[in-house]
């Protein structure tokens, strides 16, 4: 039995920021009475949001390939809707200096986090990782 690559330890942390920043805006525009009113820290499909996000911290730390897949998936329709939905609802008003900051930081760190999810795909079986078989030297047959 092949032994399974260690999790990394980077992936699981940018999500985790990526999504406390997410909901400290989400809870901050509320407050300011900036927010977008289909995503308010009073719905809850606005928790159930954030939930899976942090979930998705949980799920890089699996070592399994489906977790990775699962997880490269779920970035990739974030990365699409934070490039091709989110600035359609990004309003003249909610454009404050923490709202821009917020989303770049927040698009960063998506693709930050991508990005090591895939380097997870091609170095898992790659030489020198843990996951690779290293070959053993072949004995000399005695003569």
């Amino acid at each position: 039995m092949r032994p399974r690559p260690a999790p990394p330890r980077a992936l699981p942390a940018v999500l985790v920021a990526a999504f406390t920043l997410s909901a400290v805006h989400t809870v901050y525009a509320a407050l300011a009475g900036l927010s977008d009113p289909g995503f308010t820290p009073a719905m809850p499909t606005t928790w159930l949001f954030y939930a899976v996000g942090f979930g998705s911290a949980w799920l890089a730390r699996r070592p399994h390939p489906a977790a990775r897949a699962c997880l490269l998936a779920y970035l990739v329709a974030l990365l699409g809707v934070s490039v091709f939905y989110y600035p359609t609802t990004f309003t003249p008003e909610q454009q404050t200096t923490f709202g821009w900051f917020e989303n770049d930081v927040y698009v960063g760190l998506l693709v930050l986090a991508t990005y090591l999810t895939l380097e997870r795909f091609t170095t898992a079986a790659g030489p020198g990782s843990p996951g690779h078989p290293r070959r053993r030297p072949r004995r000399a047959l005695p003569s």
